[in-house]
């Protein structure tokens, strides 16, 4: 309904916000062709909504609608989470705060795919300023480059000592549970948009210790 009512107002491009959630378990690094499986009800929910983005869309002749599939998004602001999973936050502040944490074994290997929510902002501006009917139906969202557990925690680690001389202290324990890797590639948002602008996780990581460090 929302989306007629944009179509009947005027409205000639619609971008859904969804998620890499809608990859699941099949194994990455995922394009956008890739198999979807969602595993949770956040990942079901944003491909009802990609569904509902391209059926209407292509019922409508002159609504053209987009799904862009986000990865973790990272970085300072009003909406900034501690809760499992948002590890990169989690790990800064148990650093600055000089807490031992526990981490486990699968956390280590396991590969993740972050990307600074005003990086986000920017490429969305961009698609913005193009013509909708240039919009591709969905395009996967990120920086195209994945690290592992063991990798962020040498990035944060070494962050906050060097600048607040704070480096993340941590144990490591074996833990039963299977842990999901996650990546996308981005090759066709970068041909669409002919590049875009990074910022390197230690930028992001700067301004999230200065965040934590001020509230």
């Amino acid at each position: 309904m929302l989306l007629i009512k944009a179509a009947n107002a005027g409205v000639r491009g619609f971008i859904y916000a969804s998620s890499q959630a809608v990859y699941g378990v099949t194994r990455p690094v995922w394009h956008e062709s890739s198999p979807l499986a969602p595993v949770t009800a956040h990942g079901w929910g944003k491909l009802a909504g990609e569904q509902l983005v391209k059926t209407v869309s292509e019922s409508l002749s002159d609504l053209t609608g987009i799904s862009l599939r986000l990865p973790k998004l990272i970085g300072p602001g009003s909406g900034f989470r501690m809760n499992q999973g948002e590890w990169v936050h989690a790990l800064v502040h148990a650093a600055l705060q000089g807490r031992k944490i526990s981490l486990s074994q699968q956390f280590l290997a396991q590969q993740f795919d972050f990307m600074d929510v005003r990086d986000a902002a920017s490429v969305i501006t961009c698609i913005l300023a193009r013509p909708p009917k240039t919009w591709p139906k969905v395009l996967n969202i990120g920086l195209g480059s994945h690290m592992t557990g063991k990798e962020l925690i040498a990035v944060v680690s070494e962050f906050c000592e060097m600048k607040y001389n704070k480096p993340l202290r941590y144990d490591v324990e074996a833990s039963p549970l299977h842990s999901r890797n996650f990546g996308m590639d981005v090759t066709a948002l970068s041909e669409y948009l002919n590049g875009f602008s990074k910022r390197a996780l230690e930028d992001t990581i700067a301004d999230i210790c200065e965040f934590v460090i001020g509230h």
